[in-house]
């Protein structure tokens, strides 16, 4: 039997007519680009093992929306700790703060931000008070 390397990851779907959000996990076959999914709340299968052509390895990321037969999931963690390993040793992680007085050049910093190559994935506006 021969080991066939996969990875996997939680995805939200958001059902408008339901007006909820949708739990699955998703099983990414690199080797033959197929995938197969399992609804969380159901606990079933939601789509068995297909080959997705547009899905690339690079489309899976924790924040990422990937479009999987017209439905737009968004992806939100890692769902095992070997896929974490794999996807985390590529991409590392930064912490920035942009202080008040630079405020007015807001935008100007998150495009030279993008322009030089990294991408923002977590943004947030806070106001601390003393």
């Amino acid at each position: 039997m021969s080991f066939e390397e996969k990875f996997v990851f939680n995805l939200d779907w958001y059902d408008e007519q339901a007006s909820i959000i949708r739990k699955y996990i998703l099983y990414y076959h690199p080797v033959q680009n197929e995938i197969e999914m399992y609804d969380v709340f159901n606990k079933r299968i939601f789509l068995k093992r297909i080959e997705i052509p547009g899905l690339r390895i690079e489309d899976l990321y924790i924040g990422a929306k990937v479009t999987i037969l017209s439905r737009v999931f968004k992806v939100t963690d890692y769902a095992d700790l070997r896929t974490r390993n794999r996807f985390e040793q590529n991409r590392g992680r930064t912490f920035a703060m942009i202080k008040p007085h630079a405020y007015q050049n807001f935008g100007k910093i998150l495009d030279a931000i993008s322009a030089s190559g990294f991408e923002i994935s977590k943004l947030k506006m806070s106001k601390f008070t003393n």
